[in-house]
């Protein structure tokens, strides 16, 4: 399992764009505190997706909406991926069928689930 750190977690959080938040905005209508917390929330969900098999609940699909609307300022991204993840480009691949299903039926064999929250 890869090991996290958190000064790149520190670091990412840092991270803003205020073309993201406008568009995100204008494309939800939603108040600019509930998107800022929305875009936060994805730049956590970026750091983690760094672990093999994570991948965005369908609860969550509001978090995948922003990472596509992060994607399309595409030379933006592309700095983004450089300077935070160091690739050329953080890829977007959702969960395949059966990565869904594998991951479905390990939560249903836990005896006890836990979830943990970056805070």
């Amino acid at each position: 399992m890869k090991t996290l750190e958190k000064k790149q977690l520190t670091h990412i959080l840092q991270f803003s764009n205020e073309d993201i938040i406008s568009r995100f905005i204008d494309m939800y209508q939603i108040e600019i505190d509930e998107v800022k917390d929305i875009f936060n929330e994805t730049l956590k969900f970026l750091y983690i997706s760094q672990i093999p098999g994570v991948f965005i609940p369908d609860d969550l699909l509001i978090i995948d909406e922003m990472w596509h609307n992060m994607i399309l300022f595409t030379p933006q991204y592309h700095k983004f991926s450089k300077e935070y993840f160091n690739t050329a480009y953080l890829h977007h691949v959702p969960a395949s069928k059966k990565e869904k299903e594998e991951h479905q039926n390990s939560m249903r064999n836990k005896d006890v689930q836990q979830i943990y929250f970056l805070t």
